[in-house]
């Protein structure tokens, strides 16, 4: 699986005639939660007896035991005919393009709005979850944190929504996204490490903070991660951040250049 590491791009061959194997899945697994560029190209497909409606058969009964990364690409092929190969590289290109996507924050914030608006944020026992803002702070795979007021409101499906609103979008055709959310309080330690292990993080937004709370918890993050903080205060919104240029502040604050593996190979 060492080479799965390596990669920026896991192509998962499969067998037409056997389907997706315990061995594929495996593979495709381990491609899927290091977060890589994945495309499943089924093999042998001159040697499958066809009719208008097999592309399709194959292509659910594929998608059903893979059904964790609808994103993959598939591409069907044979390497003794030939057959599709050129499309192969064109599909691994346009994985890699997808996988070094950068999308500038306003142009994110305007999806984030229009996602919001269309269907609204969960609440738990009166308190409704407030999304403030959106940046991308990786690539390899694209890696976008949400600042929200409560990460406990942040329901596993609101946030798979905001995904598919960025993938409608933006497509990102074979390739995983990474959606983090974030939050002040005793929490912004925890997830200042969690930021800084998917990219090198130069500064840290903590959100809704009073006064005494904001000495403590800077000083925590600035003595472990050696990093500035951006603060907005309790009663603000991102409005307040807007002030002082979000949008450049936010692009500056994150440093999107993924941690690359020196061995790392496409």
């Amino acid at each position: 699986m060492h080479a799965v590491e390596r990669a920026d791009i896991v192509i998962v061959m499969i067998d037409a005639s056997e389907g997706v194997t315990e061995q594929d899945a495996k593979i495709a697994g381990i491609a899927h939660e290091r977060g890589k560029g994945v495309i499943i190209a089924v093999n042998k497909w001159d040697a499958i007896e066809k009719n208008d409606k097999t592309i399709y058969k194959h292509t659910n009964r594929i998608r059903e035991v893979l059904a964790y990364m609808p994103y993959a690409e598939l591409v069907f092929i044979s390497a003794k005919t030939g057959l599709r190969i050129s499309r192969m590289f064109e599909t691994i290109d346009a994985v890699i393009e997808n996988q070094t996507l950068r999308i500038q924050t306003g142009v994110l914030n305007e999806i984030l709005s229009e996602a919001v608006a269309m269907q609204q944020p969960p609440s738990d026992k009166g308190k409704r979850l407030k999304i403030y803002y959106m940046t991308q702070v990786a690539v390899k795979p694209p890696t976008f944190v949400i600042f929200v007021n409560d990460k406990e409101l942040m329901h596993f499906s609101y946030t798979r929504y905001l995904e598919n609103k960025i993938r409608d979008a933006f497509g990102f055709a074979g390739t995983s996204l990474v959606v983090l959310d974030g939050t002040g309080g005793q929490n912004a330690l925890a997830q200042a490490r969690q930021f800084a292990e998917v990219a090198n993080v130069s500064g840290i937004i903590l959100t809704k903070l009073d006064g005494t709370a904001k000495g403590g918890i800077a000083v925590a993050i600035q003595s472990e991660l050696d990093i500035p903080v951006k603060y907005i205060g309790v009663g603000e919104s991102i409005d307040d951040l807007q002030k002082f240029d979000a949008d450049a502040f936010v692009n500056a604050l994150f440093d999107v250049d993924h941690k690359e593996n020196p061995d790392a190979q496409d």
